[in-house]
């Protein structure tokens, strides 16, 4: 079909800007959105990301966007995060053929590195009784599918809705931790330089990679009022740290650590993260934010090196609403 172009941000910006605003905002895709293109490039050296991002116009109107960048090991990504085909209003009964042209252009670009990648990820859109035109297209070209959950908290319920959707279990352990728990913030109204450094030298010693550029990113966003760091102190000692973000009225549980040696007298392991995360939920709600995101979790047998499913377990523990995509694992054969 003659009139479908490729318009590439790098080489047309002007004209690549248009298309973009062309997309309609997506709820559940717009968070992390900004602060995930300002994070991803603290992960590399400098100037070693490679924007390959590009919108597919149909007789000059804008029907997809992808948002895309390739990193020195090759990989082509949503900044980290699978790549997501965003379809216009305009799309209409173009919706398919869009989707095949995407595809193509994608896995001919993937093809045509030189470490050529084993696969692409690709997010399709909400699941729903069909299948969407992305997955039938992903689909027909071998890709296999996996649901990936993403709780979230509702923070404009009430404290009644919140604590309902709270594992009971955890609500014992919560109230331990306000009884027996210390916390220290570093943020906008206490920017101790001292707090926030101790956090990330904490983060470190637990063995989480956490570069001088990734570290500098998180101070200087948390200090400008997007987030806070927090010191977890148990008997005078410090036993761990969560680190939250945030953006657009919504919070994000952005890392944390805690001590495995720590213990109560006689040897019980205190309930160290419990209380702070629903403080640190509870904070985000005073300051503003609609939605609290868990991040995503991983069922048994699908967690990543260094990811254990019990994480997925203690997420779940606070809430009972759970956002549900799937991600498309597309493999890529020598072109």
């Amino acid at each position: 079909m003659a009139g479908w172009e490729i318009v590439r941000r790098v080489e047309e910006p002007d004209r690549y800007a248009p298309c973009a605003a062309a997309v309609v905002p997506d709820e559940d895709a717009a968070p992390w959105s900004e602060l995930g293109r300002r994070l991803f490039p603290t992960f590399f050296p400098p100037g070693s990301l490679v924007d390959a991002s590009f919108a597919l116009c149909y007789q000059q109107r804008p029907i997809a966007l992808i948002e895309a960048v390739l990193d020195p090991a090759c990989r082509l990504t949503r900044h980290g995060e699978p790549l997501r085909i965003a379809l216009t209003p305009h799309a209409g009964a173009l919706c398919g053929p869009a989707v095949d042209r995407v595809l193509d252009y994608l896995i001919g670009e993937a093809t045509s590195l030189p470490h050529r990648p084993d696969f692409l990820e690709v997010e399709d859109l909400d699941v729903t009784g069909l299948m969407t035109p992305i997955g039938l297209a992903v689909m027909k070209r071998g890709g296999q599918p996996a649901l990936v959950p993403w709780p979230m908290l509702d923070l404009r319920q009430p404290d009644a809705a919140l604590w309902q959707a709270v594992r009971p279990s955890y609500r014992t352990k919560i109230y331990w931790g306000q009884r027996h728990l210390g916390l220290v913030h570093f943020n906008r109204a206490a920017p101790d330089p001292a707090v926030f450094e101790m956090a990330v030298a904490f983060l470190t010693a637990q063995g989480t990679v956490l570069s001088t550029a990734t570290a500098s990113f998180f101070r200087d966003i948390i200090a400008a009022g997007q987030g806070e760091a927090t010191l977890i102190l148990f008997e005078s000692r410090l036993i761990g740290c969560i680190f939250i973000l945030e953006e657009a009225g919504t919070g994000f549980y952005g890392a944390a650590a805690y001590d495995a040696e720590a213990s109560e007298p006689g040897g019980r392991r205190p309930s160290v993260g419990h209380w702070p995360l629903w403080e640190a939920i509870r904070r985000c709600r005073s300051r503003g934010c609609r939605r609290f995101e868990l991040y995503r979790v991983f069922f048994r047998g699908q967690e990543r090196p260094g990811y254990r499913f019990g994480v997925a377990h203690f997420k779940l523990g606070f809430t009972d609403t759970v956002r549900q995509r799937i991600v498309w694992r597309l493999p890529l054969e020598p072109k």
